[in-house]
């Protein structure tokens, strides 16, 4: 995924992101955090909202491991 976003300069840098693939994001299995079925989440799908880059708001999530499933979708 970073690849395609090289004017980004993303916090949360980490071995992981540079793994991240469209495919990923696709079927929900990025590792970012962002999983509305967790109850104990950040709320980052709400504050999400307010930031004037989605893409680098989704960037800049922490990540967990890729290939893990979290659900974003409201």
């Amino acid at each position: 995924m970073l690849p395609f976003s090289p004017e980004y300069i993303l916090q949360n840098q980490s071995e992981l992101k540079q793994q991240l693939t469209i495919e990923h994001l696709l079927t929900n299995q990025s590792g970012l955090d962002c999983d509305i079925t967790n109850e104990q989440a950040a709320g980052n799908e709400e504050k999400m909202d307010y930031s004037p880059d989605w893409v680098k708001f989704t960037l800049d999530l922490p990540i967990q491991v890729t290939g893990s499933f979290s659900l974003s979708i409201r």
